[in-house]
């Protein structure tokens, strides 16, 4: 953790601690005890892509803090630090940094705890022409953004030194191995030689926790998956300041960083996904050959309206425009990926049970997805994300999907898809209701059907606005004779 800056005008820090009638943004930072901390530094970074400026403001002698004015142009990432400390977690209430001006006070309070450290020896073998750095990230059950503690190799000793890392929360090794450029590029070939970036590839541990403020022993391994020749990062043991062994109780079990399911097993997860991709053809594929056109209005928010017109012989994509105006908003389906290229899929954990089956997945290629609020040209609202490894919550009688949570990595930030209050529709099921949210992005889409036989969108709601930001009115279907 990055120490705070100690001296206000040293590392040209900013501090308020007269509070405004209207501040932007106030709050307490605290220690486990609940006494005030004061000298702590709290960062609202300026982020689009890389996160540079901000502002830095430090708490008084009552731990509080205060931003009068709105510290960034572009998104916000708030951060809190202190020397010898990390921290442990966040209550924040009120609007979002990102709302618009409000009359409901925003508040964001922090608990710093003492940290842990590590000694990391690790069983593996650099290949020649990388060079490998260790890392400790934090896990998803962190509640605070912290960025990775990189450990200090000691040589001669072969060990990694982790002075200070976090308590009470998921963590994960990870070694990252980078490509060594030549040093001259006579013998490189000419594809290679504009390369902007060395090659990088990371391998994760499965998540433990440290939950006491002393220094642990890690061991850890690198062994190649019998099934697929990959290397996977294994946590030996961990051992505390009296040697004791606590791996069973600090190692959790995460399907996520283990070996694919053995063949007998990974069958029952296609016969399940097999019966999932038919029930959801109604609403997962082209409209029913028993329509033989359709029309609406989709109404924007700013009351823009665009008349749709839809027959057999419509294109259904590759434009957005074409593919948002099939069902009234824009959407490429993650689960089309599982369904259509099962070659793809490995199942790292399957739990097939009489009412909930749960299924743990990685692609051996990643894929993409993208969700949008509007039939285009104009969008309320759009996005697009890459994913390679999710989780699928199934009803198992039904073989419909309760939950989808997806993300790029064992790590990255998880988009979550919810299907709710689903019927019959032909010969399969449809959601009435579907939550996505990724990112920022976080909208609540509710569906109609019309004549029995066409499944639509009705309107779409960002977060929990009362008023739609798309709705889809005078809705008008031709069945084929």
């Amino acid at each position: 953790m990055r120490a705070a800056c100690l001296l206000a005008l040293w590392a040209g820090c900013l501090t308020e601690v007269g509070l405004a009638a209207d501040p932007f943004l106030q709050g307490t930072v605290t220690d486990e005890e609940g006494r005030p901390i004061a000298g702590a530094s709290v960062t609202v970074h300026d982020c689009i892509g890389t996160c540079l400026g901000g502002k830095t403001v430090l708490t008084g002698a009552d731990g509080r803090y205060v931003f009068l004015t709105k510290p960034f142009r572009n998104w916000p990432l708030l951060d809190v630090s202190m020397p010898g400390r990390y921290k442990v977690s966040q209550t924040q209430i009120g609007p979002a940094l990102t709302d618009e001006a409000t009359d409901t006070p925003r508040q964001a309070d922090f608990v710093l705890g003492t940290p842990a450290a590590a000694t990391v020896r690790l069983t593996a073998t650099v290949p020649a022409g990388w060079k490998q750095r260790i890392e400790v990230r934090q896990g998803r059950s962190a509640k605070v953004h912290r960025y990775p503690e990189r450990g200090t190799e000691v040589s001669g000793w072969e060990y990694w030194d982790f002075p200070l890392l976090p308590r009470n929360e998921d963590s994960h090794l990870v070694i990252v191995r980078e490509e060594i450029p030549p040093a001259t590029l006579d013998d490189v070939p000419a594809d290679k030689k504009r390369r902007e970036h060395p090659k990088q590839i990371e391998i994760i541990s499965p998540p433990f926790v440290l939950v006491d403020p002393q220094r642990y022993d890690i061991r850890a391994s690198l062994i190649e998956d019998e099934k697929t020749g990959t290397p996977r990062l294994v946590i030996d043991s961990i051992k505390d300041a009296l040697w004791q062994d606590r791996t069973q109780e600090l190692v959790k079990a995460d399907p996520m960083f283990g070996s694919p399911v053995d063949p007998a097993t990974r069958e029952q997860a296609l016969a399940l996904l097999t019966r999932v991709s038919e029930a959801a053809r109604p609403w997962n594929g082209k409209p029913a050959k028993e329509i033989a056109a359709y029309q609406y209005d989709a109404v924007m928010k700013d009351g823009e309206k665009t008349h749709v017109e839809r027959d057999q012989n419509s294109s259904f994509g590759p434009s957005w425009n074409d593919i948002s105006r099939i069902r009234g908003f824009a959407y490429m389906p993650p689960l089309r990926w599982l369904f259509s290229q099962p070659d793809n899929v490995e199942f790292l954990g399957v739990d097939i049970g009489d009412e909930t089956s749960v299924l743990h997945y990685r692609l051996k290629e990643g894929r993409g997805f993208s969700a949008g609020v509007g039939v285009g040209p104009s969008w309320n609202g759009f996005f697009s994300r890459g994913f390679s490894a999710g989780q699928l919550t199934i009803d198992t009688k039904s073989a419909t999907v309760r939950e989808h949570r997806l993300s790029n990595g064992p790590l990255g930030e998880e988009s979550i898809e919810t299907f709710t209050n689903y019927v019959p529709l032909a010969d399969g099921m449809v959601p009435l209701e579907l939550r996505l949210q990724s990112g920022n992005f976080d909208i609540h889409l509710d569906f109609q059907i019309h004549d029995d036989i066409l499944w639509l969108l009705k309107e779409a709601k960002h977060r929990d606005s009362e008023e739609p930001g798309l709705k889809i009115e005078n809705v008008v279907v031709t069945r084929a004779e």
